[in-house]
């Protein structure tokens, strides 16, 4: 890497783009973030030339940006981490027993659905049973009870039924053939 300025460790936006791998436009964020040093030299940004500080471009992951200057102890990472972790798991836990109150609700909603649903029916049956009784009764009431052989002879007096009407007719024979 050139450097162009007359300090050494200072390097521009571009060239320090190229050294991490990044655009210049992530490096300009980095300064506004304050993650990167930099300084303003005749009108042009330069940036601290962390390359040359010992800092490897792959060796920060790209979600966090580097930090020179900080130390960075691999026991503080590790804890941290572990903290992340243990977050995590007690969230993943939270919702895992959220999941399974929800299920047995929703099995008890579902069960009780079914006991209901096979109780309507039951009623429904009876209530069909007892409207096919009304109707049967209410039927053989309004028909017209049926006459003995012995009645329309002529044998026996006719037998008929309350909401029959009472209209004697002699019978066909007589009507077709005449006499008595």
């Amino acid at each position: 890497m050139s450097e162009t300025s007359s300090h050494p460790g200072w390097v521009s936006v571009a060239e320090a783009a190229r050294a991490l791998g990044i655009s210049e436009t992530a490096v300009r964020k980095r300064i506004r973030a304050g993650t990167m040093q930099a300084r303003g030299e005749r009108g042009a940004t330069q940036v601290a030339n962390a390359v040359a500080e010992g800092a490897e471009p792959s060796s920060a992951p790209r979600s966090q940006p580097m930090q020179p200057g900080l130390p960075t102890d691999p026991n503080l990472n590790v804890a941290r981490l572990a903290g992340e972790n243990a977050e995590l798991r007690a969230r993943l836990a939270d919702a895992q027993a959220d999941r399974d109150r929800w299920h047995a609700s929703a099995t008890g909603a579902i069960e009780r659905y079914n006991h209901d649903m096979q109780e309507m029916r039951g009623l429904l049956g009876r209530e069909q049973v007892i409207a096919l009784g009304a109707t049967a009764a209410s039927t053989m009431q309004d028909m017209p009870q049926e006459r003995d052989t012995a009645t329309l002879r002529g044998d026996q007096p006719e037998v008929v039924s309350e909401t029959m009407p009472t209209v004697s007719a002699p019978p066909w024979w007589r009507r077709v053939f005449g006499g008595e």
